[in-house]
């Protein structure tokens, strides 16, 4: 447990529970946050005008082959809430062919 701890920016006085509503993420992923917040703010014509959709295909496409899945498969939200909506709303239509998993949070409260 402790390797994974360090892992994390966390004060080390602190026990930290709740990682699922907000909260810290691994050192590599805020080092990547950084990275790709800075060249946001390097370049944010070129990174929003030209670059975005190119690099979210990229990522779809690492997604994808990570889950073993097609790229064209897969969509992004922005957040949870938003995912679930589209989700909701498209089970009022017939048409439209979902895939559902189960899932639920484990919380040290329930």
């Amino acid at each position: 447990m402790t390797a994974l701890k360090e892992l994390f920016l966390l004060d080390p006085d602190v026990i930290f529970l709740n990682h699922g509503s907000f909260g810290a993420c691994p050192r590599p992923v805020f080092e990547a946050q950084l990275r790709w917040q800075r060249r946001l703010e390097l370049e944010p014509v070129l990174l929003l005008g030209r670059e975005i959709t190119g690099l979210m295909a990229e990522a779809r496409a690492a997604l994808a082959a990570f889950l073993n899945a097609r790229a064209d498969d897969l969509v992004f939200f922005p957040n949870p809430t938003t995912a679930l909506n589209v989700t909701a709303r498209n089970l009022m239509r017939p048409d439209a062919p979902l895939a559902l998993q189960p899932h639920r949070v484990r919380s040290p409260w329930i």
